[in-house]
């Protein structure tokens, strides 16, 4: 189910794609009949249709492109900058007036027609997966403290060690697995291969590597030069 904030940010690419079209028009230059504005405009129907029910589509068209001139009445943020006595453009069943001027006013209306997501078999295979592993890791897992954390990394990787610090803290808690279990073997193995990390340093003890995502949280590998691997987590 889509977010406020992603529909924010979809509303604002299209904004800024409002903005440059009104510059190229100073230019002499009409962009509405060329593949650019018909695929832009595809893409930009297909991502509401996904996200939206009918009523909702149809809100969202009207409001972006009869209610407003996006160009005009939204800077590069979203921020309504237009005309402050705009004239309402909805009322409800009893004549009262319903908000419609910015993208949060819009948002509190088409917010009920969003669609559910449904997860595909493949997916809930995956997530089922994903459980399971995420079971056995915890099984596997044990709780070090702040200053074993420190032991570890000043044992073989001192020089590394502030780079980490900004990571982790004293305040985290901290989960060490190591790969002497075959299947938590497999598993970080596969982990590792599907994420990029957001640093990797080479030393001559190893590998030291950070890895980080919504659902695992910082993630610490250390690749000794003698092949065992240690993982730790900040949860």
């Amino acid at each position: 189910m889509i977010t406020y904030e992603k529909f924010k940010e979809i509303i604002v690419k299209y904004i800024a794609f409002s903005k440059a079209d009104e510059l190229l028009r100073k230019f002499n230059i009409d962009i509405i009949d060329s593949p650019l504005f018909e695929t832009t405009g595809f893409y930009l129907d297909w991502l509401w249709e996904a996200y939206f029910q009918e009523a909702g589509c149809d809100t969202i068209s009207w409001w972006m492109f009869e209610y407003h001139e996006l160009g005009e009445d939204f800077d590069e943020s979203g921020e309504f900058v237009g005309d402050p006595d705009i004239e309402p453009g909805m009322w409800d069943e009893n004549d009262k007036v319903i908000p419609m001027v910015t993208i949060e006013d819009l948002w509190e209306y088409v917010k009920d027609f969003r669609k559910e997501y449904v997860k595909t078999d493949s997916e809930k295979l995956a997530e089922a997966i994903d459980e399971m592993a995420k079971a056995h890791i915890q099984s596997h897992a044990i709780s070090i403290s702040w200053t074993e954390y420190e032991e570890i990394l000043n044992t073989k990787f001192p020089e590394f060690k502030e780079s980490f610090d900004v990571v982790f803290s004293e305040d985290s808690k901290l989960l060490m697995l190591d790969d002497k279990d075959e299947v938590t073997k497999d598993i970080m193995k596969e982990y590792v291969k599907k994420h990029t990390p957001l640093y990797r340093g080479a030393y001559d003890n190893g590998i030291v590597s950070i890895f980080h995502d919504n659902k695992v949280g910082p993630l610490l590998v250390i690749t000794y030069s003698e092949g065992k691997e240690i993982y730790i987590w900040s949860v």
